[in-house]
C-alpha cells in the first residue's frame, strides 16, 4: 500500500485508511496511470469512466513510451471487492507487473486522556 499526500484528485473517492503505508510521490506526477473505483463501482483511467472490458488495453495504451509501469489505484474505501480485484486484473492481463494501492494515512489517536475537571 501506498499513500501520497498531495495526489491531485480528479476522480472523487474516499480512500482507506492505512497505519504502514509508504509515500510514493510517482503518483503524484502529472503523467501518473491511475485507475480509481468509485464506491458505485464505477471505473475511471484518470478522470475519465471506462469499463472493466476497456480498462486493460487502454492502460497498455498509456503505458506503451513510458520507462515506468507502475499503475496506481485509488478505490473508494466502501467499493465492492470484487470490482477492484477485476480492475487489477485487467491491468495485469495487459501486462503491468506492478501496481500500488493508494491510501491516506491513518490519523493516530492520542493515548493521553484529559484531566478530569472539578477534581481535588
Amino acid at each position: 500500500m501506498v499513500i501520497t499526500p498531495m495526489l491531485q484528485n480528479k476522480v472523487n473517492v474516499d480512500l482507506a485508511q492505512s497505519a504502514n503505508a509508504t509515500p510514493m510521490d510517482d503518483a503524484n506526477k502529472e503523467d501518473s496511470v491511475v485507475v480509481a473505483i468509485t464506491r458505485d463501482s464505477r471505473v475511471y483511467l484518470g478522470q475519465n469512466q471506462t469499463s472493466l472490458a476497456n480498462l486493460g488495453g487502454e492502460v497498455r495504451d498509456m503505458l506503451e513510451n513510458k520507462t515506468s509501469k507502475i499503475v496506481y489505484f485509488r478505490a473508494d474505501a466502501r467499493a465492492h471487492y470484487g470490482t477492484v480485484m477485476d480492475a487489477i486484473d485487467a491491468v495485469r492481463t495487459a501486462g503491468v507487473e506492478e501496481v500500488g494501492m493508494l491510501t491516506e494515512q491513518q490519523q493516530s489517536l492520542s493515548t493521553t486522556r484529559p484531566p478530569a475537571a472539578g477534581g481535588q
